[in-house]
């Protein structure tokens, strides 16, 4: 829930400053305070990006001598993004477009800041857990642990250019089976598009409730299009050898990359089974039910 004290500050600053888009309260490990963002602005996204930018901006502050990392910018052809210490762990994050001034930007960012500042003591607590973020209990048979689920999320700004061309790839291979193709013929670029959707939000820092509802629909949506097993079988066995050479290549530190490997392999191990465990059943059952298919819908 976000804090209703500190989602005023933040109207007031966008409203009230020329040329500012947006502007969100974010806590250092992802989750979102307050923020008043464009309609067509995912907040998870944001503040999984910002959660995975300030750990490598404040390692540049130290390894510069710079001190405590202060403001943070990014400036872009078409917006800027600036990042504002306003407490222990928290961070202003505003959205300008390219007329901003930056004389303007900064004084309305401190005015605002300052304000969260005094705000945060007020607060039932300055850095409550992630709300999206789950408890390890559901994860805990898979090993998925809550410093798992913090580096998945970190690994996002590296992994985001791979994705579209891991689903290529994937939908390569099953077109490539005449079975497979059969199953998707007529929908491929559809079944794509989802299926990106859903490698995305594989790192968007959201593993509580929602998550796993989203991927109990996702079996029950398998079951009413008729989507056999053996085809999110194959698509599970494929990400399974595509995610650890595609982190190794795109995440710069080599250690990281084996512990983002391994944490996303853990991850997928619980999607499978939620999803298995909606629809593989019903659908085997479905198989068995049809004379002449192979125990896959396929005709013997």
């Amino acid at each position: 829930m976000h804090d209703i004290h500190m989602n005023d500050v933040l109207e007031r600053l966008v409203t009230k400053t020329p040329n500012i888009a947006g502007a969100a309260v974010i806590h250092e490990d992802g989750q979102v305070i307050a923020c008043r963002l464009p309609p067509n602005f995912n907040e998870s996204r944001i503040s999984a990006t910002v959660a995975a930018i300030l750990p490598c901006g404040m390692d540049l502050a130290a390894a510069l001598k710079c001190g405590r990392l202060d403001q943070l910018m990014f400036i872009g052809e078409i917006g800027q993004v600036l990042l504002r210490g306003t407490g222990p762990q928290v961070v202003l994050c505003t959205l300008a477009g390219p007329a901003v001034h930056l004389e303007t930007l900064l004084m309305a960012t401190g005015h605002a800041a300052a304000s969260i500042t005094r705000l945060l003591p007020y607060m039932s607590t300055a850095a409550p857990p992630p709300a999206a973020r789950s408890s390890e209990t559901p994860y805990k048979a898979i090993g998925f642990t809550e410093a798992d689920q913090i580096l998945v999320t970190r690994i996002w700004p590296y992994i985001r250019h791979a994705l579209p061309g891991l689903t290529e790839r994937l939908y390569q291979m099953l077109e490539a089976d005449p079975q497979m193709a059969a199953l998707i013929a007529g929908r491929v670029e559809t079944l794509k598009r989802t299926q990106l959707i859903w490698l995305e939000s594989l790192f968007a820092g959201d593993y509580g409730p929602n998550f796993i509802r989203r991927q109990e629909n996702i079996g029950k949506a398998h079951l009413r299009a008729g989507v056999r097993p053996v085809f999110f079988a194959t698509s599970m066995a494929f990400l399974r050898s595509a995610f650890p050479p595609a982190l190794r290549a795109c995440v710069p530190d080599t250690q990281t990359a084996e512990a983002a490997a391994a944490a996303a392999l853990r991850l997928l191990t619980f999607c499978q089974q939620i999803i298995d465990g909606n629809y593989g059943q019903a659908l085997t059952h479905l198989d068995e039910a049809v004379p002449g298919t192979d125990g896959h819908g396929f005709q013997g």
